[in-house]
């Protein structure tokens, strides 16, 4: 390798370690102009892709460090982790089949370890062979009424066309969790399990698999990836509210599928003392811009709404979240109707 791209590969790691991914990600890019046959740093380009959710560049720069592997590194287990990476790189952009392919030849032959968890993604993925995950039907647009706000805001979702039940909105989760009681009454199909994180270091079983449909409000989402987890410790944080129980979590996952109406297309707009109300497009965005999605908090009359914004569309997120009283979902009205309801004012 020349000297200087070997340079440059020593300060990308280094940044990459420290997690100062903007920085590592320039370096790699120098380094790979002096080096374009080198896998490390298409792994690594690839692997910040992943973690910026550009799924779709992760893919091609995870492929080509395949294709760039010496001959040593190209056997199961050398080469597991980066045909998970490609597996995960291929589930965000549900192309399930190809994640279900990828995360069993990880796995290897003989799953044990951390190997057995990448078997259980493959049989979770596997579920959707033939389907169409996160099918979306219904109108232009929908609020949906918060039943408790504090600590999170709570709202009905019916699963498999059940009556709906309490499930908490966390923009810091990922998939949508089912209490494992709930995934039994509703019939949820389930591929296995494995030891999950979260928070407060908190480590639990987390089974994985899929449901028929998701209802919320006017909206209907069918063949959908769940997790499956007792959800007891989060309920205990609403006993205060009569008839409050909660058992299950919307997730970022689910929320991709709707674009905020904080998005860079209305510049001309951008929200300030007076903007457009929260409203959420009903649309997958072609590549979302992160998987975390961060808080807003609108209010339009005497009414507070949330807005879901994916991070780096919609500017301070993270404001604490206080009194809102629903999820607005739907199309970005037009310019008109903005023009009527310039009273919108954000907190």
């Amino acid at each position: 390798m020349d000297p200087q791209a070997r340079d440059l590969l020593r300060q990308a790691e280094a940044d990459y370690r420290a997690g100062r991914f903007e920085l590592a990600e320039a370096a790699y890019r120098q380094a790979a102009i002096l080096a374009p046959g080198s896998s490390r740093i298409a792994a690594q380009l690839g692997a910040i892709a992943l973690l910026g959710n550009r799924s779709a560049e992760a893919v091609a720069l995870l492929q080509q460090a395949i294709e760039l592997a010496p001959w040593h590194a190209s056997f199961w287990p050398m080469n597991a982790s980066l045909k998970a990476r490609l597996a995960m790189a291929h589930y965000r952009r549900d192309q399930f089949a190809e994640a279900s392919r990828l995360f069993h030849e990880a796995a290897g032959p003989l799953p044990f370890g951390p190997f057995r968890e990448l078997e259980t993604l493959a049989r979770h993925t596997a579920l959707f062979a033939g389907r169409v995950p996160y099918a979306l039907t219904g109108p232009n647009q929908d609020r949906i009424p918060f039943l408790v706000t504090d600590p999170l805001p709570v709202l009905p979702v019916a699963i498999n066309g059940n009556e709906p039940v309490d499930f908490i909105l966390d923009t810091g989760g990922a998939e949508i969790i089912l209490d494992d009681g709930l995934a039994r009454e509703v019939g949820a199909e389930l591929a296995g399990a494995f030891s999950g994180a979260y928070a407060g270091g908190r480590q639990a079983e987390t089974g994985v698999g899929r449901v028929e449909s998701v209802s919320l409000g006017a909206f209907t989402l069918r063949e959908v990836p769940i997790h499956v987890l007792d959800v007891d410790p989060i309920s205990s944080l609403y006993e205060l509210y009569d008839g409050v129980e909660i058992k299950g979590v919307i997730g970022a996952r689910l929320l991709q599928r709707f674009l905020d109406a904080c998005n860079h297309a209305f510049q001309p707009r951008q929200i300030h003392a007076r903007g457009h109300p929260a409203v959420l497009e009903r649309q997958l965005p072609e590549e979302p811009l992160a998987l975390h999605v961060c808080r807003l908090r609108v209010r339009l009359g005497r009414l507070r709404y949330l807005v879901v914004g994916y991070e780096g569309s919609a500017r301070g997120g993270g404001q604490p979240l206080e009194e809102c009283e629903g999820l607005w979902v739907g199309q970005l009205p037009g310019e008109e109707y903005l023009d009527q309801l310039s009273d919108a004012e954000i907190l």
